[in-house]
């Protein structure tokens, strides 16, 4: 049978390969579709991720800036005045810097990494950096923020801690006896912003501390020691039994002085012929000088028959005079000079004193090698000399080993420094009137009892006379009067402790006495405030930590003056910031003398005892723990 094929096959075929088409065409679009579609997704999520990482840095910025100004806060809470605030190891990544301002709005140089000054309130300004940064903007990556403060500060409390303190020169005349405050404690000491002379014969258990110049003649004699900023002069007789430093690129003259320690000057030094040679230890060898002698800047000269015990270590060339026929050396240990020579007598070889030790120089030697103890460790630098080269010479610490203060410079530079420091400055401390120190003086166990008007120095004064009825620690305070409370032929007793504050300050003729009823020891302290009216205290030129002190009263008011003082079984403060006089020999005499200018009599025997004082403070300007720290505003100021 024949098959007949339907017309209608090819029509399908056609609308099958129409259909093919046309799905190639949905596809295709389908395609363009999901690629558009996947574009739009993908700048979506691109464009959350970098809001995402700018926000993250900016927070991260942010907190670093809180941080800084965290930083800075609590250092100054603590008395940390930085000038840029520290920062912390592996922490936040910050820069905090802190600007002050005192009380009159000008802004404090910062001297170092602190302030200078003492600061009324102060701005810190910190900027943080995010740990990770934004991927497409830097905008979030820093953040600044800043505070501002108000800062009370506290005072420092203060020490008295001085046998004689006086803000001028000071003169110790004939047979002025200062002891220590038990058998075998040299502790009296003297401290003066301005110079000492010493013409006493008789020993002062303590130390002398001059702001300038320091004078010991007439055979004056120190179990402590001397330290001076200025020059130090010494004539013949004089003895130290401790260390000598003096902060002066002047010449240091021991001429034919004994001095039991070290000596550490800046400028030259010289031991004068024959000078000076005294046992330095019982039964030990005779020196001049029993330790070493160092000068930081300059050279070293030992006259004829003047020696050294320990070693001479110097900038500049070191002269030893001829020794040879005295059976010691002039120098006990070692030699070093970092830019000079050794010098025996003049230009010869065959001249010159001995050295126990070594010798090391940067230029010759001209003492003949049997003049050298240890020629093992000698050396030069002059080419054809017999010693191996020096190279480059420092000045090591003393040897024999000795105590040195901290505020020396030396040794602990290691080198040779530009200058010794110079003794730390005091500034003379404050007493004051005022409500908040009388309050202190309630705080220590005192009865204060005030007296007011014109009439108020005679009520003290009739007080002071009853005294001996106290039977407690009692502060009598005369406030409204300036004349000077006035006492003759007097003998005060004293039932308990005893303090007068008065402006006018206090005069006594011929003999004043005052005595403890019992066999207690009491103290009794004449104070003439810090903050009376003509008291004024003011930055010292080129040392804007400390300040000194000065009167300008008339009629002699504030000063203390007495002919003679005779003390029985009591320890007494003389303070005023004004004059502080004693004309006469005093029996007894037991404390402190603390004065703008004190005149301290000859034939005198002050035996050193401090005495309590509730509120004494300093008045160096130098900034103290605060008294409180105030957060006023904190703020961003750029984000």
């Amino acid at each position: 049978m024949r098959m007949t094929r339907s017309p209608r096959i090819p029509n399908l075929r056609r609308l099958r390969r129409d259909d093919e088409g046309s799905a190639l065409v949905l596809v295709v679009a389908l395609v363009a579709v999901s690629v558009l579609v996947g574009v739009a997704v993908s700048s979506s999520v691109l464009a959350a991720n970098s809001v995402t990482t700018v926000s993250r840095a900016d927070v991260q910025a942010k907190a670093s800036a809180d941080a800084g100004i965290d930083v800075a806060y609590g250092r100054i809470l603590t008395g940390s005045y930085d000038c840029i605030a520290p920062s912390v190891p592996n922490g936040p990544n910050y820069t905090a810097t802190i600007e002050y301002r005192n009380s009159g709005g000008t802004v404090l140089p910062c001297t170092g990494s602190t302030v200078t000054g003492t600061p009324a309130s102060a701005v810190i300004t910190s900027t943080g950096r995010a740990a990770n940064r934004g991927t497409s903007s830097s905008v979030g990556d820093t953040h600044v923020m800043r505070a501002e403060l108000t800062i009370v500060t506290g005072q420092a409390a203060a020490a008295l801690d001085k046998a004689i303190f006086g803000e001028s020169s000071l003169t110790l005349t004939n047979n002025t006896e200062l002891i220590g405050s038990a058998p075998g404690v040299f502790d009296a000491d003297v401290y003066t912003n301005g110079s000492v002379n010493c013409k006493t014969q008789v020993p002062i258990q303590g130390d002398i501390h001059s702001q300038v110049d320091l004078t010991l003649e007439n055979n004056c004699k120190l179990k402590g020691g001397v330290w001076a900023k200025g020059n130090i002069n010494f004539s013949s007789g004089v003895e130290v039994d401790g260390s000598v430093y003096s902060a002066s690129g002047g010449l240091l003259n021991l001429g034919t002085a004994h001095v039991g320690g070290t000596v550490v000057a800046n400028g030259p030094i010289q031991l004068s012929d024959n000078g000076g040679r005294k046992p330095c230890s019982a039964g030990g060898a005779s020196h001049s000088v029993c330790g070493s002698i160092v000068s930081l800047a300059g050279g070293v000269t030992i006259g004829q028959q003047a020696s050294v015990g320990g070693s001479v270590y110097a900038k500049d060339s070191i002269g030893v005079a001829n020794h040879n026929t005295s059976g010691y050396n002039a120098i006990g240990r070692n030699a070093l000079s970092t830019s000079g020579n050794l010098i025996g007598n003049g230009t010869s070889s065959t001249q010159g004193g001995k050295v126990g030790g070594s010798v090391r120089v940067h230029g010759e030697i001209s003492i003949p090698d049997g003049s050298i103890g240890d020629k093992n460790q000698t050396c030069t630098n002059k080419t054809g000399d017999p010693y191996p080269a020096c190279g480059t010479l420092t000045i090591p610490v003393p040897d024999p080993a000795a105590s040195l203060p901290n505020n020396l410079g030396y040794p602990a530079t290691g080198s040779v420094p530009a200058q010794v420091l110079p003794p730390a400055r005091d500034s003379f401390p404050k007493i004051a009137s005022d409500d908040a120190s009388l309050q202190k003086w309630r705080d220590g166990g005192y009865t204060v009892v005030l007296y007011s008007g014109s009439n108020s120095c005679g009520q003290v004064k009739t007080a002071i006379q009853n005294a001996e009825t106290l039977t407690h620690k009692t502060l009598y305070v005369a406030r409204g009067c300036l004349e000077p409370i006035n006492f003759d032929n007097v003998t005060v007793k004293l039932g308990a402790d005893l303090a007068v504050m008065n402006a006018g300050g206090f005069r006594s003729q011929n003999n004043f006495e005052l005595k403890s009823t019992d066999s207690t020891k009491r103290q009794v302290a004449f104070i003439v405030p810090s903050d009376a009216g003509f008291v004024s205290f003011a930055p010292v030129p080129g040392d804007p930590n400390n300040v000194t002190v000065s009167c300008t009263n008339t009629q002699n008011a504030g000063d203390i003056k007495s002919d003679k003082f005779n003390l029985v079984n009591v320890k007494m403060l003389l303070y005023s910031p004004c004059n502080v006089s004693i004309n006469n020999h005093s029996e007894g005499m037991q404390g402190q003398v603390y004065g703008g200018h004190v005149n301290f009599p000859g034939n005198t025997r002050l035996i050193y005892q401090p005495l309590d004082i509730p509120g004494v403070t300093s008045s160096s300007t130098t900034v103290s723990t605060p008294g409180s720290v105030t957060l006023t505003a904190r703020y961003d100021v750029a984000g």
